[in-house]
């Protein structure tokens, strides 16, 4: 017999529920440290300006403003994400799609390596591509016109041919 949904044994409102159920709460001392924890951990902007800058997983991106011609450099995609208010798969798709039209009608990227090259990201170890994302080409057999689309479903896409 399973004693443990017996409601003699078990002492909860609702039996089987968890013992850290509704309506518990810290009390007021617990909560003054947890926050004075809390405010030993704040670090200054510059402290959290170096950390983020010394993080070697990241990959420098160019963002250059189309509009202002201004190019700016980003020590990750994330950062250069945040800068721009924008979601960082925004310049992911840009890049790794290979495609030419300026993001949001404003923005340009370019992956750049830590010395300062500019990297193909078809070739680099570190950024894949996606199996979908390869380019194709279509050919008109009337008309013998060749287009050239970024994947295939953007060829479906024009084609009226939808995933």
């Amino acid at each position: 017999m399973n004693t443990r949904l017996r409601t003699e044994y078990n002492i909860l409102k609702t039996p089987g529920s968890p013992d850290r159920g509704k309506g518990w709460t810290h009390s007021e001392a617990t909560v003054e440290k947890i926050r004075i924890a809390a405010n030993k951990r704040k670090k200054s902007p510059e402290v959290l300006a170096k950390m983020s800058t010394d993080q070697s997983s990241g990959i420098i991106v160019e963002v250059t403003d189309v509009k202002t011609q201004t190019s700016t450099t980003y020590h990750a995609i994330k950062a250069a994400a945040r800068a721009l208010s924008i979601d960082k798969r925004y310049i992911e798709h840009y890049v790794y799609l290979n495609q030419d039209k300026p993001v949001l009608g404003k923005y340009t990227f370019k992956i750049i390596s830590c010395d300062g090259e500019n990297l193909n990201p078809f070739n680099n170890s570190f950024i894949k591509s996606q199996k979908i994302s390869k380019s194709i080409e279509v050919t008109n057999v009337e008309t013998k016109e060749v287009t050239l689309y970024p994947s295939i479903g953007r060829a479906g896409f024009d084609k009226g041919q939808f995933q």
